[in-house]
């Protein structure tokens, strides 16, 4: 039986292990937003952002905002998206 070192063949590809997938989450944004301003509430898209992180699982809701409001994106994942090239 031969042993054959797959790396080191021409035709063979390995996985660029250095990029990274997006951290990427469907658009939510808190319960607790509406006890805002209207100026100050945001949703989340970036599963990296530390605001958007911190939000309970059973306070968030999906989407940009409540029917017929839209709350701007978080400035951490705008940032974020913006350094990931979204």
């Amino acid at each position: 039986m031969q042993c054959y070192d797959l790396a080191s063949r021409s035709n063979h590809r390995q996985p660029d292990r250095r990029k990274s997938t997006m951290p990427y989450t469907s658009e939510f944004y808190s319960v607790n937003e509406a006890k805002k301003p209207a100026a100050n509430r945001v949703h989340h898209n970036n599963s990296a952002c530390a605001p958007g992180r911190d939000i309970p699982q059973d306070e968030r809701r999906p989407g940009k905002g409540p029917s017929g409001e839209t709350y701007r994106l978080c400035e951490d994942c705008e940032k974020k998206n913006k350094e990931e090239g979204r």
